[in-house]
């Protein structure tokens, strides 16, 4: 396992779906846990459905970001390390 995203210290994974990771973070420059999902493809996958699927998950992560409500989760920012995008959220 991975254990630092940029300045996300990585203390467990979570989570683990068919194109993403979650993982329990801690934000070192904000002093906060947070939440991390990685989006992962499929090996061998074209760079149009890489393309397509980057997108998506810009868009989940966009959609989730404008909407306030105490049951959804809050998306502080969308990032990527190595060609990897990922989602922080609370």
């Amino acid at each position: 396992m991975i254990d630092h995203i940029r300045h996300y210290r990585i203390l467990n994974e979570i989570g683990r779906g068919a194109m993403g990771r979650v993982y329990l973070a801690y934000d070192e420059v904000i002093k906060r846990n947070v939440a991390i999902k990685e989006l992962i493809l499929p090996e061998g996958i074209g760079e149009q459905e890489r393309g397509e699927a980057i997108e998506r998950f810009k868009r989940e992560a966009q959609a989730a970001g404008r909407l306030s409500h105490p049951n959804i989760i809050t998306v502080h920012s969308v990032e990527e390390e190595d060609g990897i995008p990922f989602i922080v959220m609370e």
